[in-house]
């Protein structure tokens, strides 16, 4: 009651929550442990990256994520093991249901974020690879572990909303990542960059700057992202000295963004600013001092003339060729994006309900993979769909769409309750929060969330629904939790972290020098070994170390050697094989394993499972060129040209231009003694496009040569017979 009696006078007096904030700012309190932890997450894991990883970015990135988070998940456990402890096991376990209502009335879009976790993880439990559900998969690292590391994020900022200086923080640790990547990305483009990148995005021969998030799409995001956040702490400064820094930080940011040549960003820049400014307006429509905007209309005028400064420089030509492609459908990435698209949708269509998995898009995708976006990204694999709403359909369903329409329809109601907060500087907060979380959606329209930017997200709309409505209140933030709940808490949390964290750090670290050798060379198995062993559940080391391992036994020359060799890389295959039973191209691997050891056993069970694996491989993936080539030669490893031959001419239907299909079918006239067609075939295989497969084209060459050889003695016998 006494608030509806103090708002009709605001105009005459400052209301005594307003009155409240002033005196915080003027001595704000203490930062928490858990808000140390969390402000450090925003802060570092967009900075971070490993050189000592076989994925230098991401993979150092969500491991740090998900360190912090185990830390304010352990601290959170303390309290809840305080309370169990007090009110008894049993009580404790009674009071969960009611609990569990009243948080969700007092936090609905914390209810749906829960319901968007609950998809994950029956997502993952059908998952056709649970070990990429559960710990991400290879470069992308959007498993279970990176779900519930980011709702973690969003929890413990909704737990600081009331702090009057959390937004100021939040916005300061997100400032302080973009100096770091900004200034990194600077120097990648003066050429100043002190590490050489073997593998980057480049666009007409031109490297785009990454900064520190791993891809100039992922670096743009983040520019998108935090700009509105920069607007507020310009803001809130008292002085200009105090403004400075952050106005030359987005002025340093533009310029950046252009150069990265992502045209998401770009948009989702523009759209963060709108929503940003209509939400401030709307905001100021209640009562707050105006006369500001003159001043709004020149920054966006110098904002505009620093983000086309590019134009001045080396970088015009493929800046206004990304202009043009804004909307050019037509464009190679564009359409290459299409087919993404198409793939997640044909994925959401053959598992409607809870998807292929949580993250298991890259698992899925070879038997979606079109001859079409063969030849657009010869061999292309990806890991994301490049659409945040075709991911989450194709990989954990409806349930997994249902859920994230709830948490952006909630998260949108959030910061609109928050625009209309009577405090002004909850409301003039709410707008930066806005632009923030729709450059967010925006960019994930043509991209994806990775851990950086789901930060960001997660905290910003914490702090929203924090001041939304009801504040978050967990009483066992307040209990004595004392030693032996600490250590209860915070050492489960360990345990998890060691499984979730520690193993898979020391598996990839242990992998990662070997990858840089030849595939068949000793180091390479060597440490393929060893990650392994670290890692057992992980199919990645399984399949690249029998890959190394078979490439291992065709290049020893001692046919005994060969068949032990072909013997450890059958073993390593068939492990990946249970691990991943889905995946088509390694029943191939497996059969052409099985096939080259062949002359070694040629009993009837055998050839029966080469016949089966091959089979198996093209059912799952009846469009991949790599497993039709591995069927063509294992079958022409055993004499079986008929089976080759079938097997080489779909290939060689599906991809026309490609030479080994060719190859392969003059080989098998040239084991049938036709050295004449077995010539004419390999003359045209010759004149085909071998995509980076020299090795086979000096082979095909060989097999040329026999071919003529062989003609010329016929022809030698044809005489001598006359």
């Amino acid at each position: 009651m006494m608030s509806h009696v103090l708002l009709p006078f605001v105009r005459a007096s400052p209301p005594p929550t307003t009155c409240m904030v002033s005196q915080m700012l003027d001595s704000p309190p203490p930062m928490t442990f858990p808000g140390i932890i969390l402000y450090a997450l925003i802060a570092l894991v967009p900075a971070v990256f490993y050189r000592g990883t076989t994925e230098v970015f991401e993979f150092p990135k969500t491991e740090l994520l998900a360190t912090g988070a185990l830390i304010l998940s352990g601290i959170y456990a303390a309290g809840q093991v305080a309370r169990a402890r007090a009110a008894g096991a049993r009580a404790w376990l009674a009071a969960l249901p009611e609990r569990a209502v009243a948080r969700a009335r007092r936090d609905p879009l914390g209810a749906a974020i829960s319901l968007f976790l609950l998809s994950a993880v029956l997502s993952a439990v059908v998952s056709i690879r649970r070990d990429v559900s559960l710990f991400g998969a290879h470069e992308s690292e959007a498993g279970l572990k990176t779900a519930f590391a980011t709702a973690v994020v969003y929890f413990a900022s909704r737990s600081l909303g009331t702090d009057a200086r959390h937004l100021d923080r939040i916005a300061g640790a997100a400032a302080a990542a973009l100096a770091i990547a900004v200034s990194y990305a600077l120097l990648q483009l003066i050429g100043l960059d002190p590490f050489e990148w073997t593998r980057s995005a480049t666009l007409g021969g031109l490297r785009r700057a990454p900064g520190t998030l791993g891809h100039a799409n992922h670096l743009g995001a983040w520019i998108a992202m935090t700009l509105p956040l920069l607007a507020w702490l310009i803001s809130r400064g008292k002085s200009w000295s105090g403004r400075l820094p952050w106005i030359v930080l987005g002025v340093a940011s533009l310029p950046v963004l252009a150069a990265t040549l992502s045209r998401g960003s770009w948009v989702a820049c523009a759209a963060g600013g709108v929503a940003s400014a209509v939400v401030a307006w709307a905001a100021r429509r209640k009562g707050a001092k105006g006369g500001r905007w003159r001043l709004v209309f020149v920054a966006v005028a110098l904002g505009a003339a620093a983000f086309m400064a590019p134009l001045l420089t080396p970088l015009r030509p493929e800046l206004l060729l990304r202009f043009r492609q804004i909307t050019d459908v037509r464009a190679p990435s564009t359409q290459s994006r299409v087919h993404l698209w198409r793939a997640g949708i044909r994925m959401a269509a053959d598992h409607p309900v809870l998807g292929v998995g949580t993250d298991a898009y890259l698992a899925a995708f070879p038997r979606y993979r079109t001859p079409e976006y063969w030849r657009i990204e010869w061999n292309g694999l990806s890991a994301k769909a490049h659409n945040e709403l075709i991911q989450i359909a194709a990989t954990q369903g409806l349930l997994g769409l249902f859920g994230c329409s709830l948490v952006i329809l909630l998260a949108g109601r959030a910061v609109l309750r928050a625009s209309r907060h009577p405090d002004a500087t909850i409301r003039s907060g709410a707008a930066a929060a806005a632009g923030t979380l729709v450059a967010f959606a925006v960019q994930d329209l043509a991209s994806f969330t990775v851990s950086s930017t789901g930060v960001l997200a997660a905290a910003v709309a914490g702090w929203a629904s924090g001041n939304a409505g009801v504040p978050a209140q967990d009483p066992s933030s307040r209990d004595a939790r004392g030693a032996p709940a600490h250590a209860i808490g915070l050492g489960a949390a360990a345990a998890v972290w060691a499984f979730l964290v520690l193993f898979p750090w020391l598996a990839d670290t242990a992998a990662a020098p070997g990858m840089r050798f030849p595939m068949a060379s000793p180091e390479r198995a060597g440490t393929l070994r060893r990650a392994a062993s670290l890692a057992p559940w992980d199919g990645r080391y399984a399949t690249e170390l029998g890959r190394t391992l078979l490439a291992q036994a065709f290049a020893v020359p001692d046919s005994t050697q060969r068949q032990e060799g072909l013997a450890l890389a059958c073993a390593a295959l068939e492990r990946a094989a249970q691990i991943a039973p889905r995946e088509g191209e390694l029943h191939a691997l497996l059969a052409r394993t099985i096939a080259a050891q062949a002359p070694a056993s040629d009993d009837g069970p055998h050839l029966d499972r080469v016949r089966s694996e091959f089979a198996r491989a093209i059912a799952l993936e009846p469009e991949n060129a790599n497993v039709l080539e591995l069927a063509a030669q294992g079958y022409l490893d055993l004499g079986l040209t008929g089976e080759a031959r079938a097997a080489a001419l779909r290939c060689a239907a599906l991809f026309p231009d490609y030479a080994m299909p060719i190859s392969d079918l003059g080989v098998a006239s040239l084991l049938e003694g036709r050295p004449d067609a077995a010539a004419d075939t390999l003359t045209l295989a010759l004149q085909r496009n071998w995509h980076g497969e020299e090795g086979a084209a000096m082979a095909a060459k060989s097999n040329y040569v026999a071919a003529l050889r062989e003609l010329r003695l016929r022809d030698l016998m044809k005489g001598k017979k006359r």
